[in-house]
């Protein structure tokens, strides 16, 4: 039977059809701990698994994105990388904070100033980081994608790490204080912290409200954008 998504409600959908015995399996990277709350609440019977069974038949699936990555220029991104990250260090000092787990790409894409076509129309790297509250960061990230031109424009707090090392790094935090967002990050994020002992605060992402507070830079550099814009708008409609 095929349901839409759209109209019906993964919980509402499971409520009426899972048996009481009924054992629930869910990707655990696919899912945050708030969704998985939401289903619990139902008195559903869940299991996370570290994998997905449909990856396990999947024999023709793609490679992960690898397009480059690109520097986002300082004079139109009104804060240097370096300021952005301590200015998020601060925020972790102040909250007694050791390690941020940033899992949104966006944030990431902000925090570094750096841009990708992984996602067609959204120009980030798919990656995650954690920021230090000495204000390093480990970037989990294909090294081979940054240049060497890139690697010379960004700061040397930022460390390159391959992505198969992050499950390792978390496992390292016990007693630390970590901050996850509930909202935004998988459950699998959650569950290895829990392993590892973590104290863990559960709270937003400190860079969205960052990022959507324009500086004077961003604001004319978006004035720009939009002049250029109608410009290409207005000769096409004549054309037309």
């Amino acid at each position: 039977e095929t349901v839409n998504s759209q109209e019906t409600k993964i919980s509402d959908w499971l409520k009426a059809n899972a048996k009481p015995d009924d054992v629930i399996g869910y990707d655990a990277k696919l899912h945050t701990r708030d969704q998985i709350k939401e289903l619990a609440d139902l008195d559903l019977k869940l299991q996370a698994l570290d994998g997905n069974f449909i990856d396990m038949i999947w024999e023709d699936q793609p490679l992960p994105p690898d397009s480059d990555i690109e520097i986002f220029p300082d004079d139109i991104a009104g804060r240097s990388a370096r300021l952005k990250i301590q200015l998020i260090a601060s925020q972790m000092q102040k909250k007694d904070i050791d390690v941020l787990v940033l899992t949104l790409s966006d944030s990431i894409a902000w925090l570094l100033n750096i841009r990708a076509n992984d996602i067609a129309h959204i120009p980030v790297a798919l990656s995650y980081a954690l920021v230090f509250s000495d204000g390093s960061v480990q970037w989990f990230i294909d090294e081979v994608r940054i240049s060497d031109s890139v690697k010379a424009v960004l700061p040397d707090c930022i460390h390159f790490m391959p992505p198969d090392a992050l499950e390792g790094m978390l496992r390292k935090f016990g007693g630390m204080h970590v901050w996850l967002d509930p909202k935004r990050s998988s459950v699998w994020f959650d569950k290895k912290l829990c392993f590892a002992e973590s104290r863990i605060l559960y709270e937003k992402d400190p860079c969205i409200d960052l990022r959507a507070q324009k500086t004077e830079t961003e604001q004319e550099a978006m004035k720009k954008a939009h002049m250029r814009d109608g410009v290409a708008m207005v000769k096409f409609l004549k054309w037309f």
